[in-house]
């Protein structure tokens, strides 16, 4: 909070309050969402490396152009959470919430108008370990080792024949102290939540996201094929 609201004084951080599953809230002066919207990270990736793994020569250029991808999907996402905010400003008001919510009298605006000392949106993801365990997969088995040629790759992951899984479950992975896999969840991550900071609501207020699962990580599996990190099709994705 003291990093994305350098502007708010010391005090009224200390009223900092999980709020429910996800929501980080300075209490009494906040609207927020709960889960406005999730991007499935591992869905984004699956159709990515199908349509572009064979145009990369290099993992680097591979990642890079991944990425954008993913900030792609990030501004989709953000732009269907303003518009849900604004048709909702226009549409609706709380009348109990604007009367005891510091900010709004001040600024003579109702709580779902952006009238709240702190207003922020909160969007999710799902499948981002898959993400980087595929991403690992990729690197080791298609550019560092060279076992599978990008078609090869796609076909075998298709297929999931003994002999392909074991080279998949013999990569580096997330979790276990692998320092080429925490460089890469590090850089990620980073791009990804980073993305979200200079990006604002038509009504005022920033965008806040969280990492929730709750039963979501069941259905967004559902959605994805096979994948690299070794999850079978329609098998969910990390609960965490």
């Amino acid at each position: 909070l003291k990093e994305r609201f350098p502007e708010a004084p010391a005090e009224e951080l200390y009223f900092f309050a999980g709020m429910g599953c996800t929501e980080t809230a300075v209490s009494g002066m906040t609207m927020c969402g709960g889960i406005d919207a999730n991007l499935n990270v591992l869905k984004v990736l699956e159709d990515f490396m199908h349509e572009e793994l064979a145009r990369h020569s290099d993992f680097d250029s591979f990642y890079n152009r991944f990425i954008q991808r993913l900030h792609t999907a990030q501004d989709m996402m953000i732009k269907r959470i303003d518009h849900y905010y604004t048709y909702r400003a226009e549409n609706s008001f709380s009348a109990v919430r604007t009367l005891f919510t510091r900010g709004c009298i001040e600024n003579e605006k109702g709580f779902l108008q952006g009238g709240a000392k702190y207003t922020y949106a909160v969007p999710s993801d799902s499948g981002m370990p898959n993400a980087i365990d595929s991403l690992l997969a990729i690197k080791e088995l298609v550019y560092n080792k060279k076992l599978y040629t990008p078609e090869q790759f796609i076909d075998a992951l298709g297929n999931q024949d003994a002999k392909f899984m074991n080279d998949l479950n013999s990569c580096p992975s997330y979790g276990v102290g692998n320092s080429e896999a925490d460089a890469l969840t590090h850089d990620i991550t980073r791009q990804y939540y980073h993305y979200f900071r200079d990006k604002k609501l038509t009504i005022g207020g920033y965008i806040l996201p969280t990492s929730h699962q709750f039963l979501r990580h069941i259905h967004e599996g559902g959605r994805v094929g096979a994948t690299p990190d070794g999850r079978c099709a329609g098998e969910q994705v990390a609960d965490s």
